[in-house]
């Protein structure tokens, strides 16, 4: 008899023990699934703002290359107006020079 009653107990205390067990698993899976939804959208937010971020990258970089572009043609036209002054310049002195010359012969 006294076996009988603590076999009994034993499955009572086993019963108790899969059914919390049971709970236990279902509450896991809930907050599982809560935490992943939070993630799935915190992983959503990220690649909005990862898109945005290619996006104003993009414009930089346009906008850089127009800056360069820009320095460039006003780095020729410098160079241009330099080389055209040097050859005034020496045209200029040159004819002087004859002038003198002409002058002084």
């Amino acid at each position: 008899m006294e076996m009988e009653a603590r076999l009994i107990r034993l499955e009572e205390k086993t019963e108790n023990i899969q059914r919390d067990v049971a709970e236990i698993k279902a509450e896991i899976k809930t907050d599982v699934k809560m935490d992943l939804r939070r993630l799935d959208s915190k992983i959503d937010a990220v690649k909005d703002a990862v898109g945005s971020l290619a996006e104003k990258m993009a414009s930089f970089e346009a906008k850089l290359s127009a800056i360069e572009a820009s320095s460039e043609a006003r780095s020729s036209a410098m160079e241009a107006s330099l080389v055209k002054w040097m050859v005034g310049t020496i045209i200029g002195a040159t004819a002087m020079a004859f002038a003198i010359a002409k002058f002084v012969s």
